[in-house]
């Protein structure tokens, strides 16, 4: 079973965390979805449908719950880590390059700051 953890940022921010609590207030079923994949699964048996590769290490973890989707992106950290980026809500299948690059850049600071370079 992976040990899943939470990117934060050098400022002490913790961008999947302001996710998860924005999602509490405005979604509350979506987020108990969220919370039932990432505890069930730990990242090992997440179905095709469920998961997608992104780019350079990064997948998105797609949750629906109505007419919503939960995004989620993270990435594995050697072999028993996986790192959770950031999340947003989507009502439709387009995925923004501008969110991507971000989710990489978070990626690449994990890794700078970890000193696994």
């Amino acid at each position: 079973m992976k040990e899943v953890i939470y990117y934060e940022k050098e400022n002490g921010a913790i961008p999947m965390k302001i996710f998860l609590t924005k999602m509490a207030h405005e979604q509350p079923g979506l987020l108990s979805k969220v919370y039932g994949k990432i505890k069930l699964s730990s990242f090992d048996l997440l179905g095709a449908g469920d998961v997608k590769y992104i780019k350079n290490g990064i997948f998105e973890l797609r949750i629906r719950y109505g007419n919503n989707i939960g995004r989620m992106f993270y990435f594995h950290h050697q072999d028993n880590v996986v790192l959770l980026l950031d999340g947003f809500l989507k009502k439709d299948n387009k995925l923004k390059g501008s969110i991507i690059k971000r989710v990489e850049e978070y990626k690449y600071d994990y890794i700078k700051r970890a000193g696994k370079i």
